[in-house]
């Protein structure tokens, strides 16, 4: 069935409006990229049975490589170097661990010329432990860091190993993997937050959207200005608390040192109406904080 791939296509479609007043702009485009790559894999090699071997392994390894982009691009995603980071980083990155590809279309893509030796897996691996990882601890968990993931260890490990699942068996599992990645991260962008706008509100999102790499950078950059201005909280990974430990209060964090110090950090990673939907007010960010 082509209905998994087809979930993440619309999932990925429909997440637009919330990517939009971001930096992620690239990563979302990656995302589009590889969810349509992944319904074209799976209607021509699972439906159609049209691609033979070994362009059928090709093919879902091209698949992979896509979908280790979107993780690795979110690790780029900071404004002004995300043009940068597409065509320093990620395209290099798929030219490099595409070599097997490269190596097997050189030999004239016959029967048993591609070859899925240990090094590259080893390095697409890694990739993926690094990107995944970034949402590891985010309401995103299960989604990027779990079944994301298992989909492209199913195709490499079907790829590497002939005595494992056979390559048809192998994408149809990972399809399905990508498919349940796509409706358990939107089913986790729509639970609704417990706590109300303002300085969490803001932390919480920017964490869960952005990895935790991201989120331990700002969050030391805040405690920085926290300890200069001797603030009362500090920012923790579950959100502000009191210098004593104790859950912050709507009285500790409506200090406006803190919502200033988020809009400055933050300047290179959202919009301003990302922050204004957050907060609950529009505040005067004509005169930056002091840096």
């Amino acid at each position: 069935t082509i209905v998994p791939a087809a979930v993440a296509v619309f999932v990925v479609l429909s997440a637009w409006p919330a990517i939009r007043p971001t930096s992620l702009r690239l990563a979302w485009g990656w995302s589009l990229a590889a969810s349509l790559a992944v319904a074209a894999g799976w209607l021509l090699t699972g439906v159609l049975h049209c691609v033979a071997s070994p362009w059928s392994d090709m093919l879902w390894y091209g698949i992979a490589e896509l979908l280790l982009c979107p993780l690795i691009a979110v690790l780029g995603a900071r404004r002004p170097g995300v043009a940068v980071w597409n065509w320093f980083v990620l395209i290099p990155l798929l030219a490099v661990l595409g070599w097997p590809v490269a190596a097997a279309a050189m030999a004239g893509a016959r029967p048993g010329s591609f070859i899925l030796e240990t090094p590259p897996l080893a390095g697409v691996l890694l990739v993926l432990v690094m990107g995944a990882g970034n949402y590891a601890g985010t309401r995103f968990r299960t989604s990027v860091a779990a079944l994301l993931p298992a989909a492209v260890a199913i195709i490499l490990f079907s790829l590497k190993s002939a005595a494992g699942l056979g390559l048809s068996t192998a994408s149809m599992l990972a399809v399905w993997c990508v498919g349940a990645a796509a409706a358990a991260g939107w089913w986790s962008g729509r639970r609704p937050r417990r706590g109300t706008a303002g300085p969490d509100r803001v932390w919480q999102d920017f964490r869960d959207q952005f990895g935790i790499v991201w989120a331990q950078r700002i969050r030391e950059r805040v405690n920085e200005r926290a300890a200069q201005e001797k603030w009362r909280v500090r920012l923790e990974r579950s959100g502000f608390v009191q210098v004593d430990g104790t859950p912050a209060g709507s009285g500790e964090l409506s200090d406006p040192r803190i919502s200033q110090a988020l809009r400055w950090l933050l300047r290179r990673f959202v919009d301003i109406e990302w922050l204004d939907a957050r907060l609950g007010v529009a505040t005067d960010t004509s005169g930056p904080p002091r840096e």
